[in-house]
């Protein structure tokens, strides 16, 4: 299913366009280099309780099950949730549990329960108003000045320009969300949260190597490929 950016898909869509194809495909070309590179900019502590949303295949939970009290992931594709504890359960994470829900029940189930959210590389799967409800989703399962962690593309990076105008590079379908840090930034004020940090990180492929360049004058800023924000639940 190849969608025009602007064309508006249902929720049943987007969940078909996220099935076992999909799954096979992230869990071939999605490696930890990403996560090498954004581990180190999030405070974490043993005492902690981390929920994972878009979880994906797990890597974020292979990487830190050993740092934190307790990793909970929760995805609504069932080919990924199968595809996370089975490599949880290879390493012997037993502090780590999966949950096949949708983010919308399991933040009405689970109230102030944890002190760490991320949700890394997910947004940009969802449209504005669906990622609002679920920030303010994500928001009320955080204890007070808990921590949200949010990794996405940059609408501004010449590469997700090129796509989006489909200028030699292919659309990606599922991403229906990529926004700019601004964007990023309004959205997640006004679900409740308060911007701690603002970074820009380097892509996880190849197009890392241009991230030296980002502090030229004008041309720097569509070279800034990912961006990673810290918020804090407000009061």
């Amino acid at each position: 299913m190849d969608k025009k950016p602007h064309q508006v898909l249902s929720q049943e869509e987007l969940k078909q366009l996220h099935g076992d194809e999909y799954a096979a495909r992230f869990e071939r070309t999605h490696g930890r280099r990403r996560l090498l590179q954004l581990i180190p900019q999030m405070q974490l502590a043993s005492s902690q309780d981390v929920v994972d949303f878009g979880c994906g295949n797990g890597l974020l939970a292979a990487a830190i099950h050993n740092r934190v009290q307790t990793y909970t992931g929760v995805d609504f594709s069932k080919p990924f949730i199968e595809l996370a504890v089975a490599r949880t359960v290879a390493l012997g994470a037993t502090n780590a549990r999966f949950v096949h829900s949708s983010i919308e029940d399991f933040c009405r189930q689970n109230s102030g329960r944890f002190d760490v959210a991320c949700a890394f590389d997910f947004s940009e799967h969802v449209y504005d108003e669906m990622w609002l409800d679920i920030a303010r989703g994500i928001r009320h399962t955080l204890k007070r000045g808990g921590t949200l962690y949010v990794h996405t593309p940059n609408a501004d990076f010449f590469v997700e320009r090129m796509k989006t105008s489909r200028f030699l590079l292919k659309h990606s379908p599922e991403h229906v969300g990529v926004r700019s840090m601004a964007d990023n930034t309004r959205l997640l004020e006004s679900a409740g949260f308060e911007i701690r940090k603002r970074q820009f990180v380097a892509h996880y492929n190849i197009l890392r190597f241009l991230h030296v360049l980002t502090p030229l004058p004008y041309l720097g800023r569509f070279l800034q490929a990912r961006l990673f924000i810290t918020a804090v639940r407000a009061k």
